[in-house]
């Protein structure tokens, strides 16, 4: 779900037809000090030789990922694939009979995880990374992968249409670092979002500079 108001400014900017048209954001840099991080980003207003200089205060950061590519949205979420490992009940994926279709079910899990997680995190993230993925397909039984309970209930269901007896086993409440202990994530956390770049953290502070 994305929040309808990140900062009435940038909202009364992105809604413009100019911005629309021709606008465009870049991060032009980053900041990171313990857990809190700042962003500088330029926005190209889409109106000739107007532009905006922008800096994001995030704290609380869980996850990041910068780059210094052009993006043409801005956008900050509370429900997204990127912070279900910080949100849901995180699970095993075991399966107890091998597929006749190890490269068909390869296939259909590597497109299922691009559409559920809508292609923003790595394919092997969750997957068994004690084999390659395709030599998981092609065993007979044991743990397929574990993670977010979302993307294990699909990966299920294919293994399901192979018959391969899935089942998912045990799990535990998400779990962050906090002064160098594992402890249970308590805090609701926030995506934002700008292009292939993507900020997890607990408060989001935008101002003009």
């Amino acid at each position: 779900m994305r929040l309808e108001t990140i900062n009435k400014e940038l909202e009364c900017i992105f809604s413009t037809v100019e911005f629309e048209e021709n606008g465009e954001i870049h991060i032009t840099g980053a900041d990171w000090y313990s857990d809190d991080l700042r962003i500088e980003f330029v926005i190209k207003t889409g109106i000739e030789g107007q532009s905006q200089l922008w800096e994001a205060q995030i704290s609380g950061v869980r996850e990041d990922l910068i780059k210094s590519d052009f993006a043409d949205k801005l956008e900050l979420f509370e429900e997204h694939p990127l912070l279900w490992t910080y949100n849901q009940r995180q699970t095993n994926l075991y399966f107890g009979r091998p597929t006749e279709r190890p490269y068909e079910l390869f296939v259909n899990i590597y497109n299922i995880h691009l559409q559920v997680t809508r292609n923003r995190i790595p394919f092997d993230k969750f997957l068994n990374n004690t084999l390659a993925t395709i030599e998981i397909c092609k065993s007979t039984m044991g743990l397929f992968a574990k993670g977010p309970i979302k993307i294990m209930e699909a990966y299920k269901e294919e293994l399901e249409r192979h018959n391969m007896n899935p089942s998912i086993v045990g799990g535990h409440n998400p779990k962050r670092w906090l002064d160098g202990h594992q402890v249970d994530e308590t805090e609701i956390v926030k995506v934002l979002v700008m292009g292939d770049s993507y900020v997890v953290g607990e408060t989001f502070d935008f101002q003009r500079v």
